[in-house]
């Protein structure tokens, strides 16, 4: 049974969406991701990139780096650039690009389900970008970006997605840097206790495109786990 439950998000302030939307970290290098920022104070590279405002050539993997990411991320929800929901739900998020549509739910995931191996994986991590996004999910006491999770069947998921998506205006819908249409909604409480229990009739998911994130998730989780443990 696959575990998944509403959380409050971190919303990109709906005036400010499409100035905070900003590639995932990994494709792009240190160089092009100050190209992008500049001159932008609320790109989000700032947050999950945050050397480009440190000095060139600063160690990537320096604690300064991880602290920088801190700074930012608490400035930027001081800024009100980023505000937190009201309450605990689900979120729909659709990519449009070249006449295509691909549209998921947004939620938590469990770490003991990647623990379990009832979230598949199918790569190995690299150990050093592994412990990168470790390091900064911890400090900054957040996840940035999404595990995509791929999963069969689900007809009754994509039934009242779609009547959603359909029905209700988005919260925010920017259009990005690769010709992408980026589209997010926010889920009714109640429409987000049906998704989850429906998920606990699906035995398992498969990561489609995060595997540095999701080891990342789990490592803080564990690390967590075993001081919480500690402290009695």
């Amino acid at each position: 049974m696959v575990k998944v439950r509403s959380f409050k998000a971190c919303l990109a302030n709906q005036a400010n969406a499409s100035k905070i939307i900003s590639p995932p970290y990994d494709t792009l290098n240190t160089e092009e991701a100050k190209e992008m920022a500049a001159g932008n104070e609320m790109c989000f590279l700032r947050v999950s990139k945050p050397e480009i405002d440190l000095p060139a050539g600063t160690n990537l993997y320096a604690p300064e780096v991880y602290q920088k990411g801190r700074e930012n991320l608490l400035h930027f929800r001081k800024e009100g650039y980023i505000v937190d929901d009201t309450e605990e739900r689900m979120y729909i998020y659709m990519q449009k690009m070249a006449g295509r549509e691909q549209c998921g739910i947004m939620a938590m995931a469990s770490v003991e389900d990647y623990e379990n191996g009832i979230i598949k994986r199918h790569e190995l991590t690299i150990k050093k970008k592994e412990e990168d996004r470790t390091r900064l999910s911890d400090t900054q006491n957040a996840n940035l970006g999404p595990v995509f999770l791929a999963f069969k069947d689900g007809e009754g998921i994509e039934k009242r997605m779609m009547e959603i998506v359909h029905s209700t205006e988005p919260y925010s819908l920017v259009h990005g840097h690769d010709s992408t249409d980026h589209v997010v909604w926010k889920c009714s409480v109640e429409d987000s206790q049906y998704f989850s229990k429906e998920f606990e009739k699906i035995p398992c998911t498969y990561i489609a495109d995060g595997h540095h994130r999701a080891a990342s998730a789990f490592n803080v989780g564990k690390m967590r786990r075993e001081t919480a443990k500690a402290a009695g």
